[in-house]
């Protein structure tokens, strides 16, 4: 099977989701999502669900608390733009593909609490940060791999 990739693709247009923590569910939610998942990538136990043209619609599912870490740190600059899988999306509807596999993601947070970030390797200078809904941004490598997953914290 073949690695995941992506691409920024259009900017989106505004966006009346909004992305929640829901903290007796330890899980990331999406309020007003919008439909149309059919299969999704896993980072973690963190879905990113696609819809049938590859395109990441939003993230949510599991992500205990008490496995982030404390750490000085702050979401890098993006741009609202589509993010599109090139290549190795799950074929079938109703599946998904874990990225990383073997790897570890770990969790951060930012000291004022305003943000998780989840990534497998520590930040290049090479990067590009794309916003794919209000709150969550996707940082891709040279290769265009995702690397991190930033997800603005909003308790409920």
């Amino acid at each position: 099977m073949s690695e995941v990739k992506f691409k920024a693709g259009p900017a989106w247009s505004e966006d009346d989701s909004k992305l929640v923590y829901r903290e007796s569910e330890h899980s990331f939610d999406v309020l007003g999502r919008a439909a149309g998942g059919i299969s999704s990538l896993l980072v973690e136990d963190l879905n990113l669900e696609l819809d049938d043209q590859g395109r990441v619609l939003y993230a949510w599912g599991l992500c205990p608390r008490t496995q982030w870490v404390q750490a000085s740190l702050r979401p890098p600059r993006a741009e609202r733009r589509k993010l599109l899988v090139t290549s190795g999306a799950p074929e079938t509807p109703g599946t998904s593909r874990r990225l990383g596999a073997g790897g570890h993601w770990s969790a951060l947070v930012s000291n004022d609490g305003a943000w998780v970030c989840i990534a497998n390797s520590p930040a290049e200078e090479e990067q590009e940060a794309v916003e794919i809904m209000p709150g969550a941004i996707a940082v891709l490598d040279h290769l265009n791999r995702l690397k991190a997953l930033w997800l603005r914290l909003d308790l409920v």
